[in-house]
């Protein structure tokens, strides 16, 4: 049986445990953690770059979002109103109601210089699809203070019209060829011919397909220049029915020549 020195433990006599050197253990310690520091600092560099990108993406969409909003609201600011696409274009003779007021001889002569009564009050606008209209107009104007003083106004006058880009109607007329009668029953002065010249502007229009007296009619919308709604009227005439597209009356040293 082997002998032992005095002294010694069992783990003693079992033999020292091998240690590595501290030198060797700080190193791997030093690797580990520059290892997991460059692994937190790509992390890091990642997590920034996908939060920047978003960030960009977003700012892209809010810019873009802005600019369609602005371009929508200036669009509905300074378009007019309804669609350049209607169903059929300008031409023609259209008249509200029963269609008694239309363009044309039938409602101004200009040789005589006179109107033809309707049997009926309403409105008529002819067109061409080269630039051309014209305007007769029959109405009765009610006084609030006089009941019993209604007037009635009779109004024709043409020229040249320019559909603008925004759907607009600009109508110039041939200065020195409008005409208006005015009958009032309680003016001193009635029923005569006068010059009349108005250029009009509308702020836009509409063309449907709509029903008149139970037959298929395009119908007219036209919106006056502060947006309001003009009588609808239904076309009556197409090719429109119309005095020549021309000046008819002569400018007499800067005045209207008018009876």
């Amino acid at each position: 049986m082997p002998r032992h020195p005095a002294g010694q433990s069992e783990m003693q006599r079992a033999g020292k445990p091998h240690l590595a050197p501290l030198s060797s253990l700080a190193a791997r310690l030093s690797a580990s953690h520059a290892h997991i520091t460059r692994i937190a600092h790509l992390t890091f560099r990642a997590s920034v770059t996908t939060t920047s990108t978003m960030l960009k993406l977003f700012t892209s969409i809010l810019v873009a979002s802005s600019a369609l909003l602005i371009s929508r609201a200036s669009a509905q600011t300074t378009y007019g109103i309804g669609v350049p696409n209607n169903v059929t274009s300008l031409q023609g003779t259209w008249s509200t109601g029963a269609g008694h007021v239309l363009t044309g001889l039938n409602f101004y002569d200009p040789v005589n210089n006179s109107f033809i009564y309707p049997a009926t009050a309403g409105q008529s606008y002819s067109f061409t699809d080269d630039g051309y209209w014209e305007q007769a107009l029959y109405l009765y104007n009610t006084n609030p203070a006089k009941p019993n003083c209604v007037s009635a106004q009779l109004i024709w006058q043409h020229g040249t019209y320019i559909l603008n880009s925004n759907n607009t109607l600009t109508l110039n007329i041939f200065k020195g060829d409008g005409r208006q009668q005015v009958s009032d029953r309680c003016a001193e002065k009635s029923n005569y011919v006068q010059s009349y010249d108005q250029v009009e502007n509308m702020n836009g229009f509409v063309i449907h397909l709509d029903t008149h007296f139970n037959s298929p009619a395009y119908a007219l919308q036209l919106y006056r220049f502060d947006g309001s709604l003009a009588p609808l009227m239904y076309q009556v005439f197409n090719p429109p029915q119309m005095l020549p597209t021309q000046p008819l009356h002569e400018e007499i040293i800067g005045e209207l020549n008018s009876s």
